[in-house]
């Protein structure tokens, strides 16, 4: 049996361990904050939109457009670098973004990509409202601070990075309170095993569900014994290696082995675009 003092020791480890991966996290999500633009290819947008409604007081209670105000920050800070390709532009070059332009043909862009945007649902607000309430504050305490325009949109990004640190460290503690050793076999059997595979939650690994299904029940028992083993105090060096699962050479060639067609779903790569390009005119002006 495992000693106090080792177990001290070994949960001392462990601590290192997430408080360091929830430093590398912090820090991944500071470059993105920090690097990318805003409002391009993903649904920055519409969380925003979100934080100003919060931010007055008025949580959503319908699928709506964006919402007005959010219009005033979305056009003019909107990037179109992961939108469109710079061939769609005059000379092959992206144009500035509308904040950084001025005159009359800086104000028709200004008001055709507000129109253009308008009409967009905002899908997100049927999300919990508990990030949604703290980033209101967030942003409310920025602007007293005395963060106006695009510092304000900084501000906002860099409140993820304490909570992404925060999300690391609260998946350790959570898993140490449910499965402070090895989840329960009895719990989680070959039928869990298998619903969960079917929805997908193993495509991460990159490999075919069917295979997967083949693999379920020679991993739980090794689960068992692996359990069994730990609770009569036996181990050996060889059980820190990890046994490597046969990979199919094809996802043909594992599909013909399932018995079943229908079981046999590639794994998902990839991220459906959303709607359009932002905004339209801009994809005229080389014409």
């Amino acid at each position: 049996m495992e000693s106090s003092e080792s177990k001290t020791l070994r949960n001392r480890n462990e601590r290192i361990l997430i408080l360091l991966l929830s430093f590398v996290a912090a820090f991944r999500v500071l470059i993105f904050s920090a690097a990318f633009p805003f409002f391009s290819n993903v649904d920055e947008d519409l969380h925003f939109d979100l934080i100003t409604q919060y931010s007055h007081g008025r949580p959503p209670r319908t699928f709506e457009t964006v919402k007005e105000e959010t219009l005033f920050w979305m056009v003019p800070y909107g990037s179109l670098e992961f939108l469109n390709t710079s061939d769609q532009f005059p000379g092959g070059k992206f144009p500035p973004p509308l904040w950084k332009q001025s005159g009359p043909k800086a104000e028709s862009e200004f008001v055709a990509a507000k129109a253009e945007w308008s009409t967009e649902t905002n899908f997100e607000s049927s999300q919990p409202p508990l990030y949604y309430i703290v980033a209101s504050l967030w942003w409310w305490i920025g602007k007293h601070i005395g963060f106006g325009d695009i510092q304000s949109l900084y501000w906002i990004r860099f409140l993820n990075v304490p909570l992404m640190a925060m999300v690391v460290w609260l998946g350790y503690t959570t898993a140490r309170i449910f499965a402070p050793t090895r989840v329960d076999l009895r719990l989680v059997n070959r039928r869990v095993i298998e619903s969960l595979i079917k929805a997908g939650a193993f495509d991460s690994l990159k490999l075919p569900r069917a295979h997967l299904l083949t693999l379920a029940d020679g991993a739980l028992e090794s689960g068992q014994r692996q359990q069994r083993d730990r609770a009569e105090g036996q181990g050996s060096f060889f059980d820190l290696l990890p046994e490597a699962a046969p990979r199919p050479k094809s996802w043909a060639a594992a599909c013909g082995t399932a018995g079943s067609a229908g079981s046999c779903t590639a794994p998902w790569n990839g991220r459906r675009r959303r709607r359009g390009s932002w905004p339209r005119s801009s994809k005229s002006r080389s014409s």
